[in-house]
């Protein structure tokens, strides 16, 4: 994910991202991302929970990982939900994607990123 939008995320949700982690993922799944923050906020405010710390958001085979020092059950429950949605949406423009896969690689990405990431053709 580019420095911007990965210092929106460590801005707007300092105690989730305690740790200067990088995002490991593109740009699309950024609203994903900030979201999943959000509800993890929100599960926290309303039950009375700390903020859990998150150490890694990456892609994996096509699917977001998002990993926490600890949690708690409802946060996990976010994360499954998000990791999911990351399965439908294009990794690198946000639009509805499907996981893809070229010579062993594997991407979310919606017919138009697909194809010029299998002509090599990115923006």
């Amino acid at each position: 994910m580019n420095n911007k939008l990965t210092l929106k995320l460590h801005e707007k949700f300092p105690e989730l991202y305690i740790y200067e982690i990088s995002f490991e993922t593109y740009d699309g799944w950024y609203d994903l991302i900030y979201n999943l923050s959000q509800k993890i906020y929100d599960i926290c405010k309303e039950k009375g929970y700390e903020i859990p710390i998150a150490i890694q958001v990456k892609e994996k085979f096509g699917n977001l990982r998002f990993y926490l020092e600890a949690g708690y059950d409802e946060v996990y429950d976010a994360i499954d939900e998000a990791e999911k949605l990351s399965e439908i949406t294009c990794e690198y423009c946000g639009e509805d994607g499907k996981i893809r896969e070229n010579h062993g690689w594997y991407l979310t990405l919606c017919d138009e990123d697909y194809e010029k990431w299998l002509n090599r053709d990115w923006k």
